[in-house]
């Protein structure tokens, strides 16, 4: 039984005890005596009322006192679980409006990635062929970011500049794609300390990690940003 049950039993039997200890005092006092008539049975009935009575006065008090903290407990737990369910609400909004924002930068990062690279990344047939023209490639941001073949054989064609020089052209993506994998980081940093996991995060990360360790090698990303990109775990 439950705590509360043992004290209810024990009081009934306290009152129950009561109860028998008055009918064995009687008999035991007035054994003797003759049963009598109906004035005789009264004062047995006024004698038992009297004993009995505030035996039971004071075990409802004791019972009504312990209902009220079983019920005022339960109140404490009710409101406690009522609060942390608005605060797990509370905080699935937060998440869910964090979520949001990840995959509206993803949506544009989509966008960026699918546009055509600027020029400075765009091939030139040496020498010229097709009667005599030029062919110029036509690049993407996303082949431009994520080809690491393509980034060596654009190295070599910049004859003009070293190397070190040459890969400062990703400079061009400041503006846009660098800000954009910032922007994607502080979020997946403020989601991670509300979520206390980081396998959400983990897949937009997954979606930026070629780009960032291009543009890590160009020279145009933090370091502290792009070890977060690249040394991606799950917990």
């Amino acid at each position: 039984m439950k705590e509360f049950d043992w004290k209810v039993f024990a009081l009934t039997m306290v009152t129950a005890l009561a109860g028998i200890a008055a009918v064995i005092a009687y008999l035991m006092v007035f054994r003797l005596r003759p049963l009598g008539g109906p004035e005789e049975w009264g004062q047995l009935g006024d004698y038992l009322g009297g004993v009995i009575n505030p035996v039971v006065g004071i075990v409802t008090v004791v019972l009504v006192v312990m209902t009220l903290r079983v019920t005022r407990a339960e109140a404490q737990a009710a409101r406690a679980q009522i609060a942390e369910q608005l605060k797990y609400m509370e905080r699935q909004a937060v998440l869910s409006d964090m979520h949001k924002r990840l995959e509206g930068v993803l949506v544009e990062w989509e966008r960026i990635m699918g546009r055509r690279a600027p020029e400075a990344f765009q091939e030139v047939s040496s020498p010229p062929r097709l009667g005599g023209r030029t062919v110029v490639s036509d690049h993407t941001v996303r082949e431009v970011l994520e080809d690491f073949l393509l980034r060596d054989r654009l190295l070599r064609t910049w004859i003009d500049e070293d190397r070190k020089s040459g890969d400062k052209r990703f400079g061009l993506f400041k503006a846009d794609v660098v800000q954009l994998v910032y922007e994607l980081d502080d979020y997946c940093r403020q989601y991670d300390e509300t979520a206390g996991t980081r396998h959400l995060t983990f897949f937009y990360r997954s979606r930026f990690r070629k780009a960032v360790e291009m543009l890590s090698l160009g020279g145009v990303m933090q370091d502290s940003v792009a070890d977060r990109f690249k040394n991606i775990r799950v917990d």
